[in-house]
Parts: structure tokens; sequence; C-alpha cells
């Protein structure tokens, strides 16, 4: 049995909660499907079938469908086992629908899950953190304000566990130090059995004397770890690590056409290696989008001593090596210390602003620029020897 109703702007056509049996199909005008008050959807395609999940599960109706504007809609009460056998070209076309709407939540759900493989440090993506100290929560949202990231806390395993079951979560950052040695082990094997969260990334946090957890972390499958205690950019830097996502740009920028290296004002010994291993990545980067300047930047550095020499002959001699013209930037006092033993052949050249740096590197560029357009002097021809005028007897 079926019959065609009209219904005004408004109206109630299928309730949230009532039994069911069949299902509808829009004829003509909009409809909305609402769940607790909002509206997720609206129909407005002829012959868009609707209500049939209830029949089909047999359960209550899960949401409302009101009309937008006036609408026809075609009820069929009848229960589909029935229509199935009374009816195949509509059983068709219900199959067809429920194929369509698998489909669109396939795509949704694929939209909804971040893929590690494309991420940017721009997407806005969440973070869980499992740590029965809430500082510990605290201290990585400090380390990522820059970042458009959410980060979400768990003080136990438990909890955590349901949460990753819930949420859609890009990385989980998980203590092997939590009060129960066995939870956070046991915390990754029903991660990793789970066939939804079997691939999200995990950077395990372990106190940096307990090499034996770390160990037994490592045994399980764990490949990342950040040892506590640790500086804000190293847990900003590892957990882009556990993301794969690409370092480089906390030290290395380019802008104005000129590649920034620079060093942070509380400049740490993890920072310096960490300079020097992205910089040929950000020499790379430049030389691809035709940069052939770069300024290394040290006058933020607030304690500054003999041990950046290294680094920062590392950083010249790869720029070097490279042919892009650089120059230094820094105080008077790092240019004393920098240069402190050094011979004149050795000194290295430190500018007091950026501006005089990129002055003298526009004006070297000048200079071999001029040097490649002299030609090169002819070479005279040898003057022939004069005739022997002995006889040759």
């Amino acid at each position: 049995m079926q019959q065609t109703k009209a219904y005004e702007p408004g109206d109630l056509i299928l309730s949230e909660g009532e039994a069911s049996r069949g299902f509808c199909i829009l004829k003509s005008g909009t409809l909305e499907v609402i769940k607790g008050g909002k509206v997720i959807t609206e129909l407005g395609v002829p012959g868009t079938i609707f209500g049939e999940m209830s029949d089909i599960l047999g359960q209550p109706r899960v949401s409302d469908v009101k009309a937008r504007d006036e609408a026809l809609v075609i009820h069929i009460e009848k229960s589909i086992d029935d229509l199935v056998v009374e009816d195949p070209s509509i059983a068709k076309k219900l199959i067809f629908t429920l194929a369509k709407r698998l489909e669109q939540t396939t795509g949704m759900l694929e939209n909804l899950l971040p893929d590690t493989d494309t991420l940017s440090e721009d997407h806005e993506l969440e973070i869980l953190v499992i740590d029965d100290r809430e500082a510990m929560v605290e201290q990585i949202e400090q380390n990522l304000t820059n970042r458009p990231w959410k980060i979400s806390g768990a003080d136990t395993a438990g909890k955590g566990i349901e949460m990753s079951k819930r949420g859609n979560y890009a990385l989980i950052v998980l203590s092997l130090n939590l009060p129960n040695a066995e939870d956070a082990m046991d915390f990754y094997r029903a991660l990793r059995k789970n066939p939804r969260t079997k691939n999200t990334p995990v950077l395990a946090t372990v106190i940096s004397t307990d090499t034996a957890m770390k160990q037994r972390g490592r045994n399980i499958g764990i490949e990342n770890f950040l040892e506590k205690p640790a500086e804000p950019r190293k847990v900003e830097s590892m957990i882009m690590q556990a993301l794969r996502l690409d370092t480089t740009g906390l030290y290395c920028t380019i802008t104005d056409d000129v590649l920034h290296i620079s060093f942070p004002a509380d400049c740490s010994d993890f920072d310096k290696t960490e300079i020097v291993t992205s910089a040929p990545i950000g020499i790379t980067g430049a030389i691809d989008s035709g940069i052939r300047k770069a300024v290394i930047d040290i006058h933020q550095v607030s304690e500054f001593d003999e041990s950046f020499l290294k680094p920062i002959k590392q950083l010249t001699k790869a720029v070097d090596g490279a042919k892009l013209e650089y120059a230094i930037v820094g105080t008077s006092e790092q240019d004393q210390e920098l240069n402190k033993e050094s011979d004149d052949e050795a000194k290295l050249t430190v500018f007091p602003s950026l501006g005089e740096a990129i002055s003298n590197i526009s004006k070297k560029e000048a200079e071999t620029a001029k040097t490649e357009e002299v030609p090169e002097a002819e070479e005279a021809p040898e003057a022939e020897s004069p005739p022997d005028d002995k006889e040759v007897g």
C-alpha cells in the first residue's frame, strides 16, 4: 500500500523514536533531517528514498524529517521483505540508494580521518596525550601554541582507549611511565588491534634514565620516543617527526628571496644539531625556488659562546658549497667571540643588521656578475723566429 501526502513548511513527516514500517520517497519539495534540534542534512532530489534504515534494522526512527517548504511525499507502507518479493523495481532502487549512501559515508570518513602522508603543519588536527600528570598535557599544549592543533588529554590508559575509539587523532603521545607499567603496553597493543587505529602514529614519552622501559617500548613496535624532561622545541620537533612533517621550517625560512637560517634566542645543543641537519634541505629548497642568497642569523642568541663556532662553520661550508652568496648577522660581541682565535684568512664577517648583510650580498653578486662579463684577454700569437741565415753545410 502506498499513498501520496502533501506537507506545508514545518510539517513533521517522520518523528524520531517512533516505530517504523515501510519508508518514504520524495516526490517534490525540500525536506530537512533533524537530529538533536540541528539540521544535519537536506533532501531535495525527487525520487530520494528516506526512512528505510529503521525498517531494515527493525529499530525506532533515529531523526525527525520535516518539510522545509511545500512538499509531496510518497509513503510506502510495506515492509522491506514484502517489497523485495512484490516490486523488484523499487527494491532495486532501494539497494542503489543504500549503496550511494554508503559511498558518501565512506567519503566523509576519509575526509575526517587524518592522512599523515599528506599532512602539512597548517592542517587542523587533534593530538591525544595519555599521561597521568596534567602538567605534561599542558606543556605540550603550550609548546604547540603556534600550531592550529587541538590537544586532548587522558590521565589513564583506560580513558585513552575509549577516547581513541571515538576520536580521529592524528597522533597519540603515550607516557611509558604511567603508575602501572603494564598500562602503556596494554594500551599500545589494543590500539594496534583496532582496525580504526592500527596505523595511528604513536610518540612515546619516557624518563631519560629509564632505558629498560624504552627498550620494552621498542620490543612491542614503538618507533618514536621523546625523553623527559624535554625542551619546548624538541617537543615540537619530535611531534612533527612522528607526524612525518618536515621540521626544516623551524629554523630555515625564505623571506624576500633570501634563505634565512636562524638560531633561536634560547638556542640549545639540540637546536644547533637540528639547524645543521635541516640546513641542507633548506638550501636545496631555496635553490629549487631560484634563490641564490642566504643569511645565517645569530643575533637573537642570548647566551653566545665558542660552542657556536663549529655549527656556524658547518653552515658557511654548506651554503658556500651550494654556491649561494651569504652573510652572517650578529652582534659585535658575537663577532668577537667567533673570531677571537681566527687569523685574517679564516675570519668570519659579521654584519650588525639584516639590511647590511643583504646589501653586502647584493654587492658581491654585482661584482661576480661584472667579473663574468669581462672577456678573457686573447692570447697574443707567438712571434715567429727569424729565419736562420746560416747555411747548413
